[in-house]
């Protein structure tokens, strides 16, 4: 359940689930980006799961390739649900005080999928991805949280991969406490 001030923004990311998104009051606008698109929407180097555009304030000049993306937008109000396929990039912004419910659901993306997106990111997002493999997972150094959840970084996803055949499983907010 998500309780909110107007004006109160997600950013832009990518759940690795499917996800259901019920608008219980109030109204927010929404933005979708496929996950077809992902290298449009510049995923941050250290989590390639979140996006370092802003769809209230796009900067084309910085982020050329987003002009590119196929973007939806829709305002959602009570009663509106919207799914939102697994991978799809998701942001919301609350146009008044609202409640709104989501349900995680069905098979992840796999590693391979962020795989290729990570191999087509290219050097920077590698040597983070190493970095955060290294710090994170072999050392065991927390993260840190920004937020009421932050998900892993790229470096402990492929750690826990390669130790619990598990890419998504820290990612998964019923897990939190085990990651």
């Amino acid at each position: 359940m998500w309780i909110g001030s107007a004006g109160t923004r997600s950013l832009l990311h990518s759940d690795l689930k499917d996800n259901l998104f019920v608008q219980i009051w109030g109204r927010k606008a929404a933005v979708l980006v496929p996950f077809a698109d992902s290298r449009a929407v510049y995923p941050c180097v250290d989590n390639i799961v979140n996006s370092a555009v802003d769809p209230d304030a796009i900067d084309l000049a910085r982020f050329p390739r987003f002009r590119r993306a196929t973007v939806y937008r829709a305002i959602v109000e009570p009663g509106d649900v919207l799914f939102i396929p697994r991978g799809c990039w998701h942001h919301f912004r609350s146009l008044t005080p609202s409640i709104s419910l989501n349900h995680w659901w069905g098979s992840p993306l796999t590693h391979r999928d962020y795989l290729r997106l990570l191999l087509a990111l290219g050097p920077r997002h590698w040597l983070a991805t190493g970095r955060d493999f290294v710090v994170h997972g072999l050392l065991g150094r927390s993260e840190a949280r920004r937020f009421f959840f932050s998900p892993p970084s790229t470096g402990r996803r492929l750690f826990d991969l390669l130790t619990e055949r598990d890419f998504s499983r820290s990612n998964d907010p019923l897990h939190d406490g085990d990651a």
